[in-house]
Order: C-alpha cells, then structure tokens, then sequence
C-alpha cells in the first residue's frame, strides 16, 4: 500500500526525532490501519514529540491497536487528542495507562465509548501516576462504567480533570462518584452534567464544591503533623479569592484546625 506523501513525510520526521516537531496536528486527516500501523511505527523510536491530535481522523477500534501497543513504553509523548472518532471499545487502553508514565492529558470525547471501555480505563488508572486529564465527555458511558471509574478515584492520587458530561449513567453512577468524592481529595474538577435526570441536584453541586475544596487545600486536613498555624494563611488565600463558601466549608470540617483563624 502506498502512503500518502504527508504521511510519509511526517513519519520521516518522526523516525530521525526531528527536534522541531513537538506538536503534531493530524486532525481530519483518514487514518486507516495501515497508515496508523507505519505511522506507530515511526512513532516508537521518537523521543521530541510532545502532543498528538488525531481528531476527527476517522479511527476505529482496530485502526487504533497499533498506536496502543507503542504507546505501552513510548516516552515522550504528554497530550493525546482522540476526539470525534468511532473508537466505541478501546480494552487496549488498560496496559498504556498502567505502563505510559508520560501522557499528562488524554482526549476521549464523542467517540461512542461504552461501559467496556470505562472499565478498561479505570483498570488502568488505578496503578497510573501521570495523567493528570482524562474527558470522557459525550460518550455512551452507563452505571457499570461509572462505577468502575469511580472506584478508580478511591485509589487514584494525580488525576485533576474528570470529564463524564453527556453519557448515559443515572443515580447508581451518580451515586458512586458522589461518594468517592468524600475519599478522593486530588481531583480539582469533575463533570457530570446532562447525565439521568434522576441524579439529585445535590450530587452535583456536592461533587462541585468537595472539588473546589480539594483544589484549594482539603487534602492538608488528613496531615496530622500540620502547625496549626498553617490555617490561618490557608483561610487568608480563599479570603483574597473571594471563596465565602471554601472558608465555610473549611472552619465547620474541622474547626479545631482553625481556632486561631
């Protein structure tokens, strides 16, 4: 099969590690198995690219086997677009997120993922210490997949952005991240939104504020060896930020904390 000559002329650029091509933008480009095959290839060996958007490439499930597999111990590579494909069942996922300790951001959304893949990710969250983004956003992710990810967050310590806006969950996924929220205090941000209308307004807007919470400091009231003086200026940052509902939160969590605040 002959490669289209862009193709080819990235994957040369690729193979020899050219040191400008840090970012490199394949959206809306049709990437079948063989040109994703020679392109994972070329990939493999390169040690300078930075970010990679193939959205809107038309990938399917099989197309994107061969980037998975090089992905397991590529080194490089910290931003990853997948966005607006046919991915819908991605199992080869889990050994890149247990094994890659470079992707930072990975992009998942409109891509029709089911609970298979939910699972799969969350398998391989559970053991990851470097993504830090994942939007899974506009899927067709239902409870089981919900549940998975949100069992994820009880072990998970480095991700920050969940993004599960638009699937397919109701109350028992709701549920189930609601109450992991109460155990994780790493995430800064999770998304649930236009899910079941079954999930309580409260859920939300508890995810919502324990995500604030965490951003802004929770994590320091599990510390048993904090001076108490340390929450004075804690206080006096959400003070300047204007976040009544963070100091609220923090003076009636644990008040003892902040007696001479």
């Amino acid at each position: 099969m002959s490669l289209p000559s862009w193709l080819q002329e990235h994957c040369a650029r690729l193979e020899s590690n050219d040191p400008e091509l840090l970012n490199l933008n394949l959206n809306i480009r049709r990437l079948n198995f063989e040109s994703m095959r020679h392109f994972s290839q070329a990939l493999q060996s390169n040690n300078v690219l930075q970010i990679l958007n193939l959205t809107s490439s038309l990938v399917t499930p099989s197309d994107i086997r061969p980037l998975a597999a090089i992905l397991v111990d590529q080194k490089s590579l910290q931003v990853i677009h997948l966005s607006y494909n046919q991915l819908k069942d991605i199992p080869h996922f889990e050994p890149v997120l247990r094994s890659n300790q470079s992707i930072r951001h990975l992009y998942f959304n409109f891509n029709r993922l089911t609970n298979q893949s939910a699972i799969a990710l969350a398998e391989g969250l559970t053991q990851n210490t470097s993504l830090e983004v994942l939007d899974l956003s506009w899927n067709k992710i239902g409870d089981p997949g919900a549940v998975a990810l949100a069992a994820m967050l009880h072990h998970n310590t480095t991700l920050k952005y969940l993004g599960l806006s638009r699937n397919l969950f109701e109350l028992e996924g709701a549920k189930a991240i609601y109450q992991a929220l109460h155990v994780n205090t790493d995430i800064t941000r999770l998304d649930f939104s236009d899910n079941s209308a079954q999930i309580p307004v409260q859920y939300v807007l508890e995810v919502e504020r324990l995500c604030l919470a965490n951003k802004y400091g929770r994590k320091l009231m599990s510390c048993q060896d904090l001076p108490s003086s340390i929450w004075p200026r804690v206080l006096a940052r959400k003070k300047e930020q204007r976040q009544a509902d963070m100091i609220y939160y923090f003076l009636t969590s644990q008040p003892e904390l902040c007696k001479s605040s």
